[in-house]
Order: structure tokens, then C-alpha cells, then sequence
């Protein structure tokens, strides 16, 4: 099969990966094993990419910044392919993975796409809006685009392709809630899409 590639890539390893309390998504950092799975990603890829793509999350970029290095000639651009951050807490509170589990399964079982929890969070609408918005752009990138994102992200691309496309419904939420429960999405692992005649096909996937 030809047409244009693109590998969604997820973040390595981040120190909320590795159990330590975060204060808010955006500001993650990668844990030493996370950077050193951003290093050696670089081999995996087969040639130069035509562009590198990234999340405005700190943990996208610096795994992004291996590959950078290692091919300068390549266009660099930043999009909303940032994790689903539906969860929402105050910027002084600082919460471990463990106090999240509860939160995470509660905000799945309302299957409400409007909910936005405490008035702050991402919703499911707002999700398959950059979903959508990410595949129409990424269907007009030519040759070989390398993309790191984030786990929901990841997986809502996923389905959309497999499934035709997503909707903002509870019936599409819950697809997405069976979807997270049985694709594991480990950190560096690699989802490959091709776009062949403006239609969107799966072209494999690896784990590092």
C-alpha cells in the first residue's frame, strides 16, 4: 500500500507514568527511562521524516527533540494532539496516580459528552473536534510525518479510522471506553496511518 504516512508516536515515559504526583498535564516531565526511550526511538525510524510534529505538552516535545536533532532538514510544527484532559484540579494541588483512578472511572461511566468536570476540563465534544481536526490537516501532509502525542489522543484517532469516523455521543463514548479498556497504548509505541486517495488506513502498529 503507498500514499502518505504518518506514525502517531506516544511520549515515553513521564514521571506520572512512574507514580509520582503531578500538578497538571501540560507541565510532565519524562522520567530518566522516558528520555532515554526518546533517544533510542530515533533508530526505529526507517528514514528522514518530512516533518516532525509535537503537542504543546512538555513531555511530547522533549521526546520529539531526539529525532529533531538527528534530522534538522525537517519542518517542526506544533498541534493539538495534546492528551484528553478531562480531569481537572486546582494548580496548588498535587495528586498521585492512585487518587486519580476513581476520578477517571467516574468521568467514563457519566457517558455525558458535554461533561466538563469542575467547569474547566476538556469534554468529549472538544475531543472529537481535534480528532477530526488533526486527520483532515494530517490528510494533506505529503510523505513521511512523525507525530508525538498522548495516549486518548491516540486511541481516538484510532477509532475514528477503524470505525469511520467519531461522534460526540454517549454511544460513541462508550466505544471509546471499550477501545481504552482493551488497546493498551505503551509509552513510545507506534500507531501507522496511511492516507490513500483521501481515505484513512491503518498501516500497522509496534511497541518499543
Amino acid at each position: 500500500m503507498s500514499g502518505d504516512l504518518v506514525w502517531l508516536v506516544r511520549h515515553g515515559q513521564s514521571t506520572a507514568n512512574a507514580g509520582e504526583p503531578t500538578r497538571d498535564y501540560n507541565t510532565i516531565p519524562l522520567s530518566s527511562l522516558g528520555e532515554l526511550q526518546a533517544r533510542a526511538f530515533v533508530a526505529r525510524v526507517p528514514h528522514a521524516p518530512d516533518r516532525i510534529v509535537h503537542s504543546s505538552f512538555l513531555r511530547s516535545r522533549q521526546t520529539a527533540q531526539p529525532l529533531i536533532d538527528a534530522h534538522p532538514q525537517a519542518d517542526v510544527l506544533e498541534r493539538d494532539v495534546h492528551e484528553f484532559s478531562y480531569l481537572w484540579f486546582p494548580g496548588d494541588r498535587v495528586i498521585t496516580w492512585q487518587e486519580r483512578v476513581p476520578l477517571v472511572e467516574a468521568y467514563w461511566d457519566r457517558l455525558d459528552p458535554h461533561h466538563r468536570e469542575a467547569g474547566q476540563g476538556e469534554n468529549y465534544v472538544e475531543l472529537v473536534e481535534r480528532v477530526r481536526s488533526f486527520l483532515a490537516e494530517a490528510a494533506r501532509w505529503p510523505g513521511f510525518s512523525v507525530v508525538f502525542s498522548h495516549e486518548q489522543f491516540m486511541r481516538g484517532v484510532a477509532l475514528a479510522v477503524l470505525t469511520g469516523g467519531l461522534s460526540a455521543t454517549p454511544e460513541s463514548m462508550q466505544q471509546f471506553v471499550t477501545w481504552r479498556r482493551g488497546w493498551p497504548v505503551p509509552n513510545v509505541s507506534c500507531l501507522a496511518l496511511r492516507n490513500l486517495h483521501g481515505q484513512w488506513w491503518v498501516a500497522g502498529s509496534e511497541s518499543a
